[in-house]
């Protein structure tokens, strides 16, 4: 099914096929479209480190509920970055 994709970075909405399952839980990791408007995957977005201060991107797969979801490892100073969900 097509549904309303809002980029986590710049907010642009857009098109993307995703399936049922994704749209009753989390994004799969298998999408390759970008925002047509700045380049971003599907699925990802920009947070800054709360240790150094680096940007750098983390998989943010609670898309539809707009959670803050999202988890990754900063690859300046290695510090674990997590987001819990508070939908």
């Amino acid at each position: 099914m097509d549904s309303q994709y809002a980029c986590a970075d710049c907010g642009h909405r857009f098109s993307v096929t995703i399936s049922d399952e994704e749209m009753r839980a989390s994004l799969q990791r298998n999408h390759t479209e970008q925002c047509p408007k700045c380049g971003q995957q599907v699925g990802h977005g920009g947070v800054t480190c709360r240790h150094c201060g680096a940007i750098f991107v983390v998989e943010m797969p609670h898309w539809h509920v707009h959670c803050n979801l999202a988890t990754g490892k900063c690859p300046k100073c290695g510090t674990e970055y997590a987001s819990a969900c508070i939908c």
